[in-house]
C-alpha cells in the first residue's frame, strides 16, 4: 500500500515539473535587432517609445540567426519569469523585435546585459525574464559582441 502511495506522489511531482517546463516554454520565431547602441538610460515608457523613434527614423535592422534565436529562445525558457514593473533602465540597452510563434505582430524587446545578471524586458506583454546563469550570460553576451560587430563592418 505505500508502495502505491509512493509512486502516485512521484508520478504527481514528475507530472507537475513537466507542465512547469512546458508553460515556461518560449517559443521565437523571429528576432530583429536594431543598430541603435545608446548609452543613455530610460524609463519602461520611454524605451516603449524609443521604438517609434527608431522607426520614424529608419535606423537599421539586422535579423538573427537561426541559431541565435535558438539560443535566445533556450536561455528565456530557463529563465525566471516576473511581470514588467515600470522603473528606469540603465544604458546600453538593447532593442529588438520578437515575433513569437502563433503570435500575429512582433514585441518590443528590451535587452539589458549586466554582469551578473540579464534582464530580457518584454514590454509589450509587460514581462521580464531574469538570467542569472553564468553560461547563458556569457552566450548572451557573445551573441550582443557579435551583434555590434556586424552593424560597425556594414
Amino acid at each position: 500500500m505505500y508502495r502505491l502511495i509512493l509512486i502516485f506522489v512521484l508520478t504527481i511531482s514528475a507530472c507537475s515539473n513537466i507542465m512547469v517546463e512546458i508553460q515556461n516554454h518560449v517559443g521565437i520565431e523571429q528576432i530583429v535587432v536594431y543598430s541603435d547602441f545608446d548609452s543613455s538610460g530610460y524609463t519602461t515608457v520611454g524605451a516603449y517609445t524609443h521604438f517609434d523613434d527608431l522607426e520614424i527614423q529608419g535606423i537599421n535592422e539586422n535579423m538573427l540567426s537561426y541559431i541565435e534565436v535558438d539560443e535566445i529562445e533556450r536561455i528565456m525558457s530557463g529563465a525566471k519569469q516576473f511581470r514588467h514593473i515600470q522603473r528606469k533602465h540603465p544604458g546600453g540597452l538593447i532593442f529588438c523585435k520578437i515575433k513569437y510563434k502563433g503570435k500575429e505582430q512582433s514585441s518590443r524587446v528590451v535587452i539589458s546585459i549586466e554582469l551578473e545578471s540579464v534582464v530580457i524586458m518584454d514590454l509589450t506583454t509587460r514581462k521580464d525574464f531574469i538570467v542569472k546563469n553564468k553560461e547563458d550570460i556569457k552566450r548572451l553576451q557573445i551573441i550582443e559582441n557579435k551583434i555590434k560587430l556586424e552593424f560597425i563592418i556594414k
